[in-house]
Formats: structure tokens, sequence, C-alpha cells
């Protein structure tokens, strides 16, 4: 699907969807939380091999269909067929082109079940996973990858678990929703600088919520970061089981504002473990340019443990009389697209003033955007970040590939409508 957006700023409220990430750990926990229930005084993963299939069937249908998650996006759905799917003896799982399902369920399946096979699409299964499926091995599994699938056999043992901190922390995510589960104890151990610390975060409040605690011994020169997490835990039903609003997905209407439209942006918590939060200080910063704390240095944008913001920020870095540089923002490389060189291309293909790094972008803002055709290369961050854009150019843009939104946000194009943009299906 093509759409063609004519420049115009934005006007109205909104209010956030429901965080996807969130969403996803919820589901998982409430679905967790069943079986506990369901496995009464027993082991989970014993209880779940001699319960009838329809009965556990019946068990994880109500506990996900619990969790109203507010909209139907790609992801979302996947997991939700993933955890249904956690009644076979050997569950055959599609993570369609979702990271966070893949890998979250290889490890929550494992300690349920003896075999099973998750697939999903190409692109999906060409993100790195080779950290997760080593320490998964040296605990008990083995995993063959094949064109389009994993095949996974062999119940994971409790132990410790070493990990890198820079790749992805939903390896780290999908362990710690494993693990309690285990009779033993284990050990999460990073073996570098932990980014994206604030998915952490969000996923150890989850857990809190359905009874399941992680302590954490911070690193020190000598030692790494560890979370210790005991066994034999159980998960027990919480009575929250509210999705928090997006901050991800907000943040692009938070930069529309900062571009001059004029958006009642509702929804979301200040005090939210979503580290996307961030675009709030991002914007401020630029606000206060000019401003006697200003050094007249190139803004410095960090994007570590917020790479999710990095579209959006660019966008807004266009329209600033001033270099930003982005930086540590190389886990981009490896998202639905080379986002950075997708939002390079992007911005390019717009007028912008901007050029790669190995591990950012540099920027310099124009006077004007103007317009032009862009490739959503299959990848929803780029495809708002493109609509956002849009909307202070000189001349329409066409955004090729725009049905990409629906990995995360279905309604974008709907919600950018009832704001008083303009946008209009091609094809």
């Amino acid at each position: 699907m093509d759409i063609k957006i004519t420049p115009g700023l934005l006007a109205g409220k909104i209010n956030a969807i429901p965080s996807k990430s969130h969403g996803h750990r919820l589901l998982i926990s409430n679905t967790l939380a069943a079986l506990c229930d369901l496995a009464g005084d027993s082991n989970v993963a014993s209880a779940l091999k001699l319960t009838e299939t329809e009965k556990a069937r019946a068990v994880i249908e109500r506990s996900v269909n619990e969790i109203d998650t507010g909209h139907n996006s790609t992801d979302i759905s996947a997991t939700r067929e993933c955890l249904l799917s956690l009644a076979d003896q050997v569950p055959e799982m599609d993570c369609v082109e979702s990271g966070s399902t893949l890998r979250f369920m290889m490890p929550v399946t494992m300690v349920l079940r003896e075999r099973a096979l998750l697939k999903g699409s190409p692109a999906l299964l060409s993100r790195p996973i080779s950290a997760l499926k080593k320490t998964m091995e040296q605990n008990g599994c083995s995993i063959r990858i094949t064109n389009n699938s994993l095949e996974i056999n062999g119940a994971m043992k409790a132990g410790t678990y070493v990990l890198p901190g820079n790749i992805s922390s939903q390896y780290i995510t999908g362990l710690m929703l494993a693990l309690p589960l285990l009779d033993s104890g284990s050990i999460i151990e990073v073996t570098t600088k932990l980014e994206s610390s604030g998915y952490i975060g969000m996923t150890m409040g989850a857990l809190r919520e359905f009874g399941i605690e992680i302590s954490k011994k911070s690193a020190t020169k000598k030692k790494r970061l560890r979370y210790m997490i005991d066994g034999g835990q159980r998960y027990t039903s919480s009575c929250d089981l509210a999705v928090e609003g997006d901050w991800s997905n907000m943040a692009f209407w938070f930069t529309a504002n900062a571009l001059g439209s004029k958006i009642i942006c509702g929804g979301v918590d200040l005090k939210s473990m979503q580290g996307d939060k961030a675009i709030i200080d991002i914007i401020a910063r630029y606000e206060n340019l000019g401003s006697p704390y200003d050094t007249g240095r190139p803004v410095t944008i960090d994007g570590a443990d917020t790479p999710d913001l990095i579209p959006a920020a660019a966008v807004l870095a266009t329209q600033i009389p001033r270099k930003t540089r982005i930086v540590h923002a190389s886990r981009l490389r490896i998202k639905e697209s080379n986002r950075l060189r997708s939002t390079c291309d992007m911005l390019l293909a717009l007028g912008a003033e901007i050029s790669e790094t190995p591990d950012g972008l540099i920027l310099k803002g124009v006077s004007t955007l103007h317009g032009g055709t862009v490739d959503g290369r299959n990848d929803h961050r780029i495809v708002m970040a493109a609509a956002i854009a849009a909307t202070v150019c000189s001349s329409p843009v066409i955004i090729k590939g725009a049905e990409a939104v629906e990995k995360s946000y279905p309604d974008f194009f709907k919600d950018f409508v009832s704001l008083g943009g303009k946008a209009e299906v091609l094809k």
C-alpha cells in the first residue's frame, strides 16, 4: 500500500495506544499464572504434559483474552497465537516478524515442553539470536536453524546463562520470564554494558505484579552485572492487567508537536519504565538551544538505551539550525530494516542534510524539506517517521509500503487523518 501525504500541520487530541512491549510481558505472565494455577502443587511443566490438550487450551485462551491490548498489531497477534500453541505437545509457533515474540517464547516454551518448532519470516530469522541460542544450548537445549524455522529439543535446566547486554535486551527478558519456573535457581550474567535497560526494568516490574522476584547485583570493575533468579517460583494472578500507554509510538506525535503541530497527547505515564519517554528530554534539549546554558556545540543524542526513538529524533533534527550527532545506535542495523540506512535514505529523499556513521547519523538542519517519494523498507518506524516529516515538507510525500505500520500501530493513518492530516491511499 502506497500513501500520498499532502503537507500540513496536525491538531486535535490523541490517546496513546497500549504499549506493545508491555503487552507482550503481560500476555506471557498472565498465561504462566493460569498454567501455575492449573498445575496446583505440581511442577508446571509436568502438569502441562499430563493435562488434556483442550483443557489446557481453554485455560490459555482465557488468560490471553483477559489482557486488553487495544489493537491487533501483527506482533501482539503473534504472541497470542504462540501462547495458544503451548497446549500442544509439540508446539509449532509462527512468530511472523516479531523479534520480541521469538526471543521471549524460545526460553518460555522450553521450560514447559521438550520439543518445539518456532517459525518466522526470513527477515525475522536473519536477526541476531546466536547469543540466546548458545546459552540455551549450554543449559539443556539443542537448537537447529533452518531457512524458516528453529527446531528446539531438550528441556531447559537451571544454571548460569551468559549473555551480552549490547545486542538485545529481549534475550534477558525471555530468560527472566522462563527461569523462575525451574526447580532450582539460575543466574543471568551480562558480559557487556547493558543497553535498553528500561525494557529490563519493565520486565522486572511486570514480573513483580505476578509474584515473581528477581534480584540484581550491579556490575563493578571486576564483576559482571548479574540477575539472581530463585527456582520454584509460581506466577500468581495479578489484579492489575492494564497495559500501559505506548511511549514508542506516541513519540511520533510529540515530534509532530515539536515541528509545529498542536496535538494534545494523552494516555502516557511519566512514571513509566519505558525508556522511550526520553523523547520528552530530547525535544526539551532542542527547545533550550539559545538559552544561557547553551554551549553552542552540536547536539548529541545517545541511542544506546532508546534506539526506537532515532527515526523520530532524526526527523526533528532536520528542522533544527544546529548539527546533531546520533551515536551508539548501531543496533538499529539489525531491526526490521537496517534502520540507520533506512532513516538516512528516507530523509535524503526528502531533502535533508544527513549522513551515516558506523554507529549513528550526522544531521544538519535545513530550511525546508522538499517532499518526494520514500520507501518504507517494510519498517513501521520508518513509515511513521516519514509521515511526520511530511507534515512540514513543501511538496507532497509518497510513502511506499505504508502497510508496515500494521506491525505495531495499525490505526496510525486513521489517527493521522483524525488530526487533520491529508493522507490518500494510492494503491
